[in-house]
């Protein structure tokens, strides 16, 4: 009997320690099981957050990258100003008395013409030349109402076989240039600053509180020839250029 009672709280002592220790296991599963979802949830939502950080930073680059674009393409917008048309030549170069008729015209953006005059020039090889007044690229990428592109006035037309000082005189100095007159009066910030245009161009400080980048004169040439148009244009940028073009065909007879 002894024997059986003392098998018998073996057994039950074996049954009992199964027992704790299947309740030990569950227990530390469990607990596994719950501090691998915190650890997961943790980590969700890290990730959850870095996702949105990403977001965030790609939603930057891109405005970055659209403001850059627009800013590039406003650099280098074209302004045509003028346009030059060769109404004939006569005389021989070797004989010395070629001459070349023209017609300078400034123009708006639509291409509406604004001013016209014609000249007779000494040569096939036209000059053009005038001052130019060059903003910081920030107020150009901003769209700055008043520093938006380059300035121009143009000074004078010649040939090449004239002195400078001969040539046919355009625009008048401190004279709001035709080619980007909007109808309204001079601004006050424009007549400064070609009332005072040397002073400026000798003035680094100046220049900076304007917001000018560089102010100069500047001239451009091209030998013409007859059936061409060409078009005098200003980078928003930079300075004028001088491209050719085929003249535009006279209007026929109406029916």
């Amino acid at each position: 009997m002894k024997l059986l009672q003392t098998l018998n709280n073996l057994i039950g002592a074996l049954v009992s320690l199964a027992v704790l220790a299947f309740l030990a296991v569950a227990a530390w599963f469990g607990y596994e099981t719950f501090y691998a979802r915190q650890s997961l949830q943790r980590d969700l939502l890290a990730k959850e957050q870095e996702i949105q950080r990403l977001g965030k930073e790609l939603e930057a680059k891109q405005r970055e990258i659209a403001r850059l674009e627009t800013a590039v393409r406003l650099l280098k917008v074209d302004h045509r100003v003028a346009y030059l048309e060769v109404l004939k030549q006569q005389g021989a170069e070797k004989a010395g008395d070629l001459q070349t008729t023209l017609r300078f015209t400034e123009v708006d953006q639509q291409g509406n013409p604004l001013q016209q005059k014609e000249f007779t020039i000494h040569g096939d090889m036209v000059h053009v030349d005038g001052l130019v007044v060059k903003f910081d690229d920030r107020s150009i990428e901003e769209a700055d109402p008043l520093r938006s592109t380059s300035l121009f006035l143009f000074k004078r037309v010649y040939g090449d076989k004239q002195k400078p000082e001969e040539g046919f005189s355009i625009d008048r100095q401190g004279a709001q240039p035709a080619a980007y007159a909007t109808g309204r009066p001079m601004s006050d910030f424009e007549r400064e600053i070609w009332d005072k245009f040397w002073e400026y161009a000798n003035d680094a400080e100046k220049q900076a509180k304007a917001g000018i980048r560089a102010a100069h004169g500047q001239g451009v040439y091209q030998k013409v020839v007859p059936g061409k148009r060409y078009r005098l244009q200003l980078r928003a940028s930079d300075g004028l250029s001088l491209v050719p073009e085929e003249a535009p065909k006279p209007a026929g007879p109406a029916f």
